[in-house]
């Protein structure tokens, strides 16, 4: 693997961590930052937790965000 990709670091400022772009975006940001970090485990666990929170969205008649 090529260290660049290896560093913990964003392509799209390489001076922010992933997470400081995960947290602060949106959810296409998130998505992204999923993407490059190439963790499917990780990929499926935001899955399974963005449905299960828009489950209990409807379940308690509340907004989506």
């Amino acid at each position: 693997m090529n260290p660049s990709q290896d560093s913990g670091y964003s392509t799209a400022n390489s001076q922010e961590p992933f997470e400081d772009d995960f947290f602060r975006g949106d959810e296409a940001t998130r998505r992204q930052v999923l993407h490059e970090v190439r963790d499917q485990n990780l990929e499926i666990a935001y899955d399974m937790q963005h449905n299960i929170r828009h489950i209990a969205h409807d379940l308690f008649n509340i907004q989506n965000e």
